[in-house]
């Protein structure tokens, strides 16, 4: 089970560095949305009225290299909406792909930070979490007590390619949420996200989909 150590931040700023509702964009199925932000890492929020979701986030450094992309499956996209930040410290350009069928429209909000923000979240999550090294090919699971409703993650490597997947499963392989991370440097483009856990007994399960010589290290922890 994963430990609960963790620094509680205050009510408010965790509410803000999640509240970006006020800037979202619609993206129709099977269409793409681009975001340029002149910013060193931005706020990812994908969610939708209850319907599944179904997307791809890319990075965009010039017309032809993708250093970072990330696929994303929710199964209720309004009881557990998509927040993550993502790294651009040599592009701005943010593609948001709707893979999903023309009937099932997302929202959308790529921002810098809110409030307080996730990033000094993340940054908290780094200096006090527990981390556990994941080797190339192998798989972990994280158990929460039944009262946590969010959990933050974080994958890093020491600067290898991040190739990992995620899937939070409710039962034996029901899985309610998936996502399939690629960074071509999981340490300047490292993955961070909060998911969301409305119904207890869910388990995280941490896929490294590199390399034995490629070893992912992963914070998991109640979100505050």
């Amino acid at each position: 089970a994963a430990s609960a150590t963790h620094q509680v931040l205050h009510a408010g700023a965790v509410n803000d560095a999640l509240d970006l509702s006020a800037e979202s964009t619609l993206v129709q199925g099977n269409s793409l949305r681009t975001f340029k932000e002149d910013t060193d890492r931005v706020q990812i929020v994908l969610k939708t009225d209850g319907r599944p979701l179904s997307s791809r986030v890319e990075l965009w450094h010039g017309p032809n290299y993708n250093p970072m992309k990330v696929e994303i499956y929710l199964e209720d996209g309004g009881r557990t909406p998509f927040n993550c930040v993502m790294d651009t410290p040599y592009s701005n350009t943010v593609a948001v792909f709707n893979t999903g069928a023309i009937e099932f429209p997302l929202s959308t909000c790529v921002a810098p930070e809110v409030g307080e923000g996730l990033i000094n979240i993340k940054q908290n999550l780094y200096d006090t979490g527990v981390v556990s090294t994941i080797q190339g090919g192998a798989l972990k699971t994280y158990t929460f007590a039944p009262s946590v409703q969010r959990v933050q993650v974080a994958l890093v490597t020491d600067s290898r390619h991040l190739q990992a997947k995620i899937e939070v499963l409710q039962g034996p392989n029901n899985i309610k949420q998936f996502v399939d991370i690629y960074s071509s440097d999981g340490k300047k483009r490292s993955f961070f996200a909060v998911f969301e856990i409305p119904e207890a007994g869910c388990v995280f399960r941490i896929v490294n989909k590199g390399p034995i010589e490629y070893p992912i290290s992963a914070y998991l922890e109640p979100y505050p």
